[in-house]
């Protein structure tokens, strides 16, 4: 019967350790599920915004201001590239991207070359007005060099086949022009000195003596 009794004392006293493990087991359990987790992180979140949100709109304030001043509206056609290499990723993948390197460049060179056109109106920022150096002719020309390698990346092709078709039209032109005539010079002929008139002198006539008689 002792035995018992000790047995069951011991029992019951290890009933509440056992109970209080498991609620803090199921605590910690409740707060470990997904759903909970994500709670806690967003509740985290919000408290840290709203105590420093002074302080982050200071700085986003900061760094629009800079972005805007280096980029301008060419920040737009920054988005436009970085969207349609995700979009090009997702839907071909990389290895396709890869295979048409060169349409890629052209159609950066031509980002860059309306990048300049903005920077003429003063809205490319300071990186447009690194493209076209000076709103002038040099950089009206910068332009048009980054438009023709943009379309020579693009379609090498059928810029190929146009630059040999110049060239052969330009070489019949040539061969087809006539060769210019041979001019010999004719030195002028020496004007021949007049010879002066003749001038006959009249000479006296001729007296016969009278015979002398015999």
């Amino acid at each position: 019967m002792a035995k018992k009794k000790a047995s069951t004392k011991r029992k019951s006293g290890r009933q509440p350790k056992a109970e209080g493990r498991s609620v803090w087991g199921r605590f910690f359990h409740f707060i470990w599920l997904p759903p909970v987790r994500r709670l806690i992180l967003a509740i985290i979140i919000a408290v840290l915004l709203f105590w420093h949100w002074s302080t982050i709109t200071a700085w986003a304030d900061s760094v629009w201001d800079s972005t805007s001043d280096l980029f301008g509206w060419g920040l737009l056609f920054l988005v436009i590239a970085f969207v349609m290499l995700v979009v090009g990723a997702w839907r071909w993948g990389v290895p396709s991207l890869i295979y048409h390197w060169n349409q890629w460049l052209g159609g950066a060179a031509f980002i860059l070359a309306a990048w300049g056109i903005l920077a003429f109106s003063g809205q490319g920022g300071s990186f447009g007005r690194g493209i076209i150096g000076s709103a002038s002719f040099v950089g009206g020309l910068r332009l048009l060099g980054l438009a023709v390698i943009g379309i020579i990346l693009v379609a090498p092709g059928v810029c190929w086949r146009l630059t040999v078709r110049f060239f052969s039209w330009v070489g019949e032109k040539l061969k087809k022009r006539p060769s210019p005539e041979e001019v010999t010079y004719i030195e002028p002929a020496t004007a021949e000195t007049p010879e002066p008139p003749s001038v006959t002198v009249p000479q006296p006539p001729l007296i016969k003596e009278p015979e002398a008689e015999a």
